[in-house]
């Protein structure tokens, strides 16, 4: 991970229409110098084509990509650690321990392979994670060969759903918030591996927490509009109780209803400043955004921005 940028934002590598000699060096070097330290080697018999997004942390990379066929080297002199998770097509890891093929749904956890290979369109979310954090979670990382383990384990469904909540961010601008959010998803990896007891516990009370209520928030932002929403069919559907709901907003320093009050009316508050929603009443906004009490609605609204809805839709007209 040696790209200067280091809050967040994405460094896209896609390939033109037509791919010649100078975009692939490009590719091949930028990749190799900048990124993940790898050597980069196409079919020479077939086109080739590519659409890869990285986002990076001072402690934690991210790729996420597609490709035809393509063979991937280890060019790191140091012992890396990551995991590949596999959502199209195939990938065969080859390591001086042992050789894996693997299919879509299944993540593959340990050592970085010395090569993958594909040999069809593949699709691919990876992770490289940083050695200081990971040493206090599996303090025997540097030993451990990679293993597949499938995407439906809680472990594992956790990291990707807390992965899709940072994907929103466009940047991760402050120290202290790079740092957390590396952490949590070090945290998570840490569960889904399996660690000492001690270590578990640790993980699973600070990136687990983290991960469950990033699932549930976005299950609130899915079936806002829905006004029959609530903790307890939230919690039905997770398998949770609405006290343990709570209890995982407590931190945030909001109650579940506040957020649920807050998305909504930032929701509304959207609608009402897009010209395309003119010819919508006011009324039919807020039961659209989840609101089934319109003076409910045009109170805390007022509360919110300090202007009723009314004055906001007048002052993007005016």
């Amino acid at each position: 991970m040696t790209v200067a940028e280091h809050d967040f934002r994405k460094a896209r590598f896609k390939s033109p229409r037509i791919v010649d000699k100078p975009w692939l060096e490009w590719f091949r070097e930028g990749f190799r110098d900048h990124v993940f330290r790898a050597e980069v080697d196409t079919k020479a018999d077939a086109p080739f084509q590519l659409d890869a997004c990285v986002r990076q942390l001072p402690d934690l990379a991210i790729f996420t990509g597609e490709s035809t066929p393509i063979h991937w080297r280890s060019s790191g002199q140091d012992e890396r650690f990551g995991v590949v998770i596999t959502l199209v097509g195939q990938h065969h890891f080859k390591s001086r321990r042992s050789e894996f093929s693997v299919g879509p749904g299944v993540a593959l956890i340990g050592q970085a392979p010395d090569a993958i290979v594909t040999n069809t369109h593949c699709k691919q979310l990876g992770i490289e994670f940083s050695p200081r954090l990971l040493a206090p979670l599996l303090p025997d990382f540097a030993e451990r060969s990679p293993v597949p383990l499938s995407t439906d384990t809680q472990a594992v469904r956790l990291l990707i759903g807390y992965l899709k909540m940072l994907d929103a961010e466009e940047v991760i601008e402050t120290p202290e918030a790079q740092y957390l959010a590396a952490q949590h998803v070090h945290d998570l990896a840490a569960l889904a591996i399996g660690t000492s007891r001690d270590a578990m516990f640790v993980a699973n009370e600070r990136g687990g927490r983290a991960a469950r209520l990033a699932v549930l928030k976005q299950d609130i932002l899915a079936h806002l509009s829905d006004p029959n929403l609530s903790v307890a069919n939230l919690a039905a559907r997770h398998g949770l109780s609405p006290r343990h709901i709570h209890r995982l907003f407590e931190p945030e320093g909001m109650t579940y209803s506040e957020f649920v009050v807050a998305e909504r009316l930032a929701r509304a508050h959207r609608m009402l400043t897009d010209p395309r929603n003119n010819i919508l009443a006011i009324g039919t906004i807020a039961f659209n955004v989840g609101f089934g009490d319109l003076s409910y609605f045009n109170r805390t609204f007022r509360r919110k921005y300090g202007m009723t809805p009314s004055d906001v839709r007048a002052l993007m007209r005016g």
